[in-house]
């Protein structure tokens, strides 16, 4: 006996309606419950600079690493800051504890380029310092305020020819050295 032809999508359509979902229930479940499937993921082997050692295990037990030793070693930087010379930096290294100085032979680079140093001569002066590159020489660094005698959205209009990765000092206007004169005048009179 057949069952009529609208009856019989509508019976196969109630089928997979029922079994699919019971089928895809029965293998999550499986899966979650099976131990050896169930994966943590490993420790990092030094404490991230932006963590410290409270934070640091907060993160371990909520990540569920299985130890968190790594917190006692913090990470060492990846290059020499601007402000260190060698001798300071392996200094700095060892007092803090890093597992390795070599990064003390290299030195960071900056992030622009000095608005007083052209870009070739920023690329010679990469080259001589030993920066790992020199993209920075590409983006001019922002002054850090507004001329005085220049208004907001013209100082805006220029940064944007100028390439600056920011624009936040036009909203800083320099205080001329007249203006800071005049004050100090003023208070010497009274």
């Amino acid at each position: 006996m057949r069952l009529p032809r609208g009856l019989g999508h509508f019976f196969w359509a109630a089928v997979f309606l029922v079994v699919l979902p019971l089928a895809q229930a029965q293998d999550t479940t499986s899966s979650v419950s099976d131990p050896s499937v169930a994966s943590v993921a490993s420790a990092p082997t030094c404490r991230p600079s932006d963590l410290g050692s409270l934070s640091c295990t907060q993160h371990c037990v909520l990540n569920g690493y299985p130890s968190c030793d790594y917190c006692n070693t913090p990470c060492a930087p990846t290059c020499r800051p601007a402000d260190q010379g060698p001798l300071s930096c392996t200094q700095v290294c060892i007092l803090n504890g890093y597992p390795s100085c070599d990064y003390c032979n290299t030195p960071c680079a900056p992030t622009c380029r000095p608005s007083n140093q052209g870009q070739l001569s920023c690329v010679q002066l990469c080259i001589n310092n030993g920066y790992p590159t020199c993209d920075y020489c590409n983006t001019p660094c922002a002054p850090a305020c507004r001329p005085s005698n220049q208004g907001q959205l013209s100082c805006v209009q220029l940064c944007i020819n100028n390439g600056y990765p920011t624009c936040d000092y036009c909203n800083t206007p320099c205080v001329s050295s007249l203006q800071s004169t005049e004050t100090s005048t003023a208070i010497a009179c009274q």
